[in-house]
């Protein structure tokens, strides 16, 4: 995934493995060869972490990005889904509206412990 999302980003810019050895060896006084950035993009090396950070910077992309590590969806906490709701809504909750919902969430949690209690 590397080689490639690398190769991508270089061909955008319309580097050549040359220019774009130059290019990370002038600006950030390293010295990455145009066989390193060959073997990278045809997948048969894979980088040190310092020159995926490098990369990273002088295309201004993630190292994530790079490595091809796709965010996973976070997931959300009902209570934090009800806030946005209302903050969605421009809405700020006094308290007495806050104590009534409170009182609606305990209402649904012993209903639910409840009907499954046999369940324990």
């Amino acid at each position: 995934m590397f080689g490639e999302t690398l190769r991508q980003l270089r061909n955008e810019r319309k580097l050549s493995i040359d220019k774009l050895s130059e290019n990370l060896n002038a600006k950030y006084d390293v010295t990455i060869s145009k066989s390193m950035i060959s073997r990278w993009e045809n997948s048969q090396t894979d980088p040190k972490m310092e020159y995926v950070r490098i990369i990273a910077d002088y295309f201004h992309v993630s190292a994530d990005k790079l490595l091809g590590i796709k965010e996973k969806p976070k997931e959300l906490n009902p209570f934090d889904t009800l806030a946005a709701h209302a903050a969605d809504r421009n809405h700020e909750f006094t308290p007495e509206e806050i104590d009534r919902i409170k009182g609606y969430i305990d209402g649904i949690i012993d209903n639910y412990e409840s009907k499954h209690s046999d369940d324990k």
